[in-house]
């Protein structure tokens, strides 16, 4: 473990020396953001969202494609601006993504355990520099924050987590929600962050902790990420961490992406979309989701791309929550 927590430690150190190659952090250009809103002051955000997109067809393609680039930024703009609304600040950068199945095959691979050798470095790397960017120029003064990341977004946050070791609970890191990211065990979580006191979340109020989850249809097949028994997991219709069914009713609101529809037909906020459970065996969420709403994850992809938004509400509602309750524990250190 001392060896595994020096590796990292020592590349956290390294890290900034090999970014250093480029004389000015491409981040510091708003062209490389899908949106960047450091123009909004803090005092009118509770809190700000650094946000990274999951795999979008076509996304690798964003510096030469104008259609790329566009649908990169309506995704964004339905997951974050427009459900957050005015209360936050997002910091969503520009990433390197691969294919979905390319990514596919990593995940069921044993190159799954050091994402550093395969092609989700470029990701990666552009995932550290813009959020060290934002943490140097943007969050300060202790200005919350959560990051929010699904698929390829929801691991590069995580790598990009475990290499930036300034982010710590008491410097208005909130939480991270990383969905359909990688199957972790608990011990590998905390192992990873034991110097700095990250945890993984056991409720709805706790802060400087990670928040993961798996999704699957109650009738469907899926293995990316591998099932595993032991993979921590929470359900964000309860915030709790073990098998108790949570009812379609506690759900406040999905926000689904449709990959087929166009974005004026976008469905918007339908209460009570779907119910959860966790199954312990397979380390996975699984929905019950009514019969009207099934074709959405029956079409190529859209899986993939509602991890966030089949809960969004719920997400907020908790992010919120997790926000209020670390500053009214700060007001009394």
């Amino acid at each position: 473990m001392f060896r595994t927590q020096f590796s990292l430690l020592l590349l956290s150190v390294l890290l900034p020396v090999i970014f250093a190659g480029c004389k000015t952090n491409p981040y510091t250009y708003s062209d490389n953001w899908v949106v960047r809103q450091n123009a909004t002051p803090k005092y009118f955000a509770e809190y700000d969202v650094f946000y990274v997109y999951p795999d979008l067809q076509n996304s690798m393609m964003w510096e030469t494609n104008k259609d790329s680039a566009e649908n990169i930024f309506n995704y964004v703009s339905f997951h974050t601006t427009n459900v957050f609304g005015k209360k936050v600040r997002v910091f969503a950068p520009l990433v390197h993504q691969i294919p979905q199945e390319e990514y596919s095959a990593i995940l069921n691979s044993p190159e799954y355990k050091n994402p550093w050798k395969t092609a989700l470095k470029s990701g990666i790397q552009d995932t550290i520099m813009a959020l060290r960017f934002y943490l140097e120029n943007y969050q300060k003064e202790e200005q919350p924050f959560i990051m929010l990341g699904h698929g390829q977004g929801a691991l590069y946050l995580y790598e990009a987590l475990k290499y930036c070791s300034e982010i710590e609970p008491d410097m208005g890191f909130i939480a991270a929600y990383l969905i359909n990211g990688q199957n972790l065990s608990v011990e590998q979580i905390e192992d990873d962050f034991f110097w700095r006191d990250i945890k993984v979340a056991r409720g709805e109020f706790d802060s400087g902790v990670i928040i993961m989850w798996r999704i699957k249809p109650l009738w469907a097949d899926v293995d990316s990420p591998p099932a595993s028994d032991g993979g921590y997991i929470i359900n964000p219709l309860n915030w709790q961490t073990d098998d108790a069914e949570a009812a379609a009713e506690l759900n406040l609101g999905a926000n689904i992406f449709d990959a087929k529809a166009k974005v004026a037909d976008q469905i918007r906020q339908i209460p009570g979309f779907c119910g959860a459970r966790i199954n312990p065996q397979t380390a996975y969420l699984e929905l019950s989701i009514p019969e009207q709403f099934q074709y959405i994850v029956e079409t190529p992809n859209n899986l993939n791309l509602n991890g966030f938004g089949f809960f969004a509400y719920n997400i907020i509602q908790n992010a919120e929550r997790r926000v209020r309750t670390y500053k009214f524990n700060q007001q009394w250190q």
